[in-house]
């Protein structure tokens, strides 16, 4: 039958990353329950279902394989499932693993139903519009895990490094003991994908190319010539930070308001972040400032060319912005002179800023009649002044 072909193939596949290292996130993956792992393109999700398939009995498949080879979805294969163990699913405790899920379009549907009957574990993988996509009722049941590109300390630890890291909550607000580490300025350049350790630095090309031309051509509705001109706009993002969108559109020859379809949908893929401005919200999509979600991406596109201090400041943007998806925050931007980003938790809110050397604080100092606390990441520290915390950059290299 088809399953046990798909299953065979899945167990050599399992046999090519058993001995590869695991990323940090898989210890926090539940035994029983619906976890959801969004993440973009090339973050390792596949290789973690892999993973844990070569480590538990169960069931894997690769959901855009699943219907392109044998015209199957999601359903098809739970029904497979009970053929195969002679039972309902009511009855069966075991993992199924289901690899990019949202090629199905019955997906959220049928994850809805299954973590209602099921009693075992279930994790599913897509892309990062996985997360935005989900319905209020599925999200009750599930438990979502972003699947994020590389810490600095994430990449030592697959390069084989024994590494000490911490959550970036506690580097930012806690006493973490800095340690020194080399290879940072390397990290940001080629590191930020897992996918780079076995294929360089070529592949995150085709990992940006296979988001446009897989992800959004299931999940943005776009026409082909949109889609022929999606690299230039990703390709102008890189190469001058903080082009305006009318700007894009001239450059790239599209609608004002298909560039900003286009970007939308390039946040929901995971490609890119987008801010607002820190201060009220204004119905007004404007002055939205952009990075990718891995300084790799930009440095892939720009290089042999690159600015370390903005490279250092986009990784900052990914680890803050991980932060606030996980905690149910906001990050947000300082317009005009002061410091980086504004952290928004709740009802407190600190700045924060980023930088190579030694930081004085007059940035942050510039923004305490708006925020709550300030804290700047450079060369300094660990010290305090009033209000404002400096943490040492290493410190922070060790947060994830």
């Amino acid at each position: 039958m088809w399953l046990e072909e798909v299953l065979y193939r899945m167990g050599q596949r399992a046999k090519t990353v058993a001995g590869l290292r695991r990323r940090f996130f898989l210890d926090e993956i539940p035994d029983r329950g619906l976890v959801l792992l969004p993440g973009i393109r090339g973050v390792g999700k596949s290789v973690a279902l892999l993973q844990l398939f070569s480590q538990h009995d169960g069931y894997l498949a690769w959901i855009d394989e699943l219907r392109l080879f044998y015209g199957k979805g999601i359903r098809d294969l739970l029904r497979e499932v009970e053929r195969r163990e002679g039972s309902g699913l009511e009855s069966l405790d075991a993992t199924i693993l289901l690899d990019e899920v949202h090629y199905d379009p019955e997906w959220a549907g049928t994850l809805k139903w299954l973590a209602d009957i099921f009693r075992g574990r279930v994790v599913a993988t897509g892309s990062s519009a996985l997360a935005f996509e989900l319905t209020p009722e599925l999200a009750r049941r599930a438990r979502v895990l972003w699947v994020w590109p590389l810490s600095f300390y994430e990449w030592l630890h697959l390069r084989g490094e024994d590494v000490r890291p911490v959550r970036i909550e506690d580097v930012l607000f806690g006493d973490v003991e800095p340690e020194y580490r080399p290879g940072f300025e390397r990290f940001l350049m080629e590191g930020g994908l897992p996918v780079t350790l076995e294929l360089g630095i070529d592949a995150v090309m085709r990992s940006v190319e296979r988001v446009i031309f897989s992800d959004l051509l299931v999940t943005g509705g776009f026409d082909r010539r949109t889609l022929s001109l999606a690299p230039r706009v990703v390709r102008e993002l890189a190469i001058h930070p903080g082009i305006s969108v009318e700007r894009i559109a001239s450059e790239v020859g599209l609608s004002k308001p298909t560039v900003i379809a286009l970007l939308d949908s390039l946040e929901r893929a995971g490609l890119i972040i987008q801010l607002r401005p820190f201060g009220p919200r204004s119905s007004i999509r404007k002055g939205l400032r952009r990075y990718f979600v891995t300084p790799t991406i930009r440095y892939s596109l720009t290089r042999p060319d690159y600015d370390y201090g903005l490279l250092m400041e986009e990784y900052a943007a990914s680890l803050l912005y991980h932060l606030a998806l996980r905690r149910g925050w906001e990050l947000t931007f300082w317009s005009g002179e002061g410091p980086d980003f504004v952290l928004i938790a709740g009802a407190r809110k600190i700045a924060v800023e980023v930088g190579i050397g030694r930081k004085g604080g007059r940035q942050i100092r510039m923004a305490l009649d708006r925020v709550d606390e300030g804290i700047v990441i450079s060369e300094e520290g660990p010290k305090r002044e009033g209000r404002v915390r400096w943490v040492p950059l290493a410190s922070f290299y060790r947060g994830y």
